[in-house]
Parts: structure tokens; sequence; C-alpha cells
């Protein structure tokens, strides 16, 4: 065989290992993780109003050799960005007791520090 047919066979770049390894597949899955990572970036900047958001696509290339060839094994590992941490304030009562009541806040109007109006009995 000739040297220039020979080439024709050769895998001489990363991206041509990964483009041929698993049939393709790895190089598919690859490109939906890339997806997957900048869809949810854009939900973290659009959706919940943040400045920056942060992923990662980590690409893991094994090679284990013998005697009869190069067995060849891609993963990856996606991270990306947790959806924004919200926190509440609630306050405990003297029996311990979770409660929306600030105990160092009084109300003139009963209820209204519940988020809603106290009902009246008009009978």
């Amino acid at each position: 065989m000739s040297e220039i047919d020979e080439r024709a066979f050769q895998l001489r770049t990363v991206t041509q290992l990964i483009e041929r390894t698993n049939g393709g597949d790895d190089f598919d899955g690859l490109n939906k993780d890339m997806n997957k990572i900048v869809e949810s970036l854009q939900t973290q900047i659009c959706d919940h109003h943040v400045d920056t958001a942060k992923g990662s696509l980590t690409i893991t290339i094994e090679f284990t050799a013998d005697r009869k060839g190069l067995d060849v094994v891609i993963n990856s590992k996606v991270k990306t960005p947790n959806r924004p941490v919200t926190k509440d304030r609630f306050f405990v009562t003297d029996t311990n007791w979770i409660t929306l009541r600030n105990p160092n806040k009084g109300t003139m109007f009963e209820g209204h520090d519940l988020g809603r109006a106290p009902r009246h009995n008009h009978s």
C-alpha cells in the first residue's frame, strides 16, 4: 500500500479521533453536551437575571493498548450553572415553631404581616 493510501486511514488529530470513535456517536454526544451548557447559561442570564453564568465541558480520552491494537474511550462531564439560591427569612416562636411573624415588629393591622388582610365576619 502506498504512503498516500495509508494516510487516508490515519487519524492525525484529536478532532479526527473524536469524530470517528464509536461510529461518530461520541462526537454527536459532545455537541449535544455543548448545546446543553449554552442553553443553561442563557436560561440563567435571561430567566434568573444573573450577570454572569459559568459552565464547563470536560472531555476525557482514555487509551488502552495491547498487542492487538489500541482501545479508545471518550467520556464527557457537563457542568451547568446551578439555579440561583434564594433565601427566605422566617422566625421562631417561644415554643420552637417556625413562624412568619417577626416577634420584634408590632403590627397595627392584624394579619397584614402574613401578606393578606384578616377576614371579617359581617353577620
